[in-house]
């Protein structure tokens, strides 16, 4: 018993600075929305079946918003439970691979994007403006939609 209230005694700086620095860094670290899309289009392909594509509700692509942030340099898939997700830019395209292997979010660039603001607004919303594409087993789930 002796032992263990010493080894206690011990670890307890060390636990408390860990603590500390944990809530500082938790403190000073600005949280950024780095995207934030509305979706319109659901396609989900079940193992070995056909596609099913749905035309979401108001309802349905406000329960599926997709939501990633930046934080300390790390981004975080926020709307799939805080996953940490790994940024690349390649062309018109910027996506967002979960580090987990879980899916990843396409967006356009933020030139393209420019360049896409630019359309008559009635051809601009008709642009994609984002994709999250999330498998689950052998299932895949795809949603397609705008920024917020």
């Amino acid at each position: 018993m002796i032992r263990t209230n010493r080894n206690i005694r011990r670890l307890l700086p060390i636990v408390t600075a860990t603590a500390i620095l944990g809530l500082a860094w938790g403190a000073h670290a600005q949280t950024r929305v780095e995207l934030e899309g509305i979706p319109a289009v659901r396609v989900v392909m079940q193992e070995g079946g056909a596609a099913q594509r749905d035309v979401l509700t108001a309802d349905q692509r406000q329960e599926f918003i997709v939501r990633i942030v930046e934080r300390g340099g790390r981004y975080f898939w926020v709307s799939r439970e805080m996953t940490e997700v790994a940024r690349s830019e390649s062309g018109a395209y910027v996506t967002y691979h979960a580090l987990n292997g879980s899916g990843y979010v396409r967006v356009l660039s933020l030139s393209m994007r420019r360049m896409a603001d630019l359309l008559p607004e009635n051809e601009r919303r008709q642009q994609v403006r984002y994709m999250e594409h999330l498998t689950l087993g052998f299932s895949t789930f795809t949603y397609i939609g705008y920024f917020n």
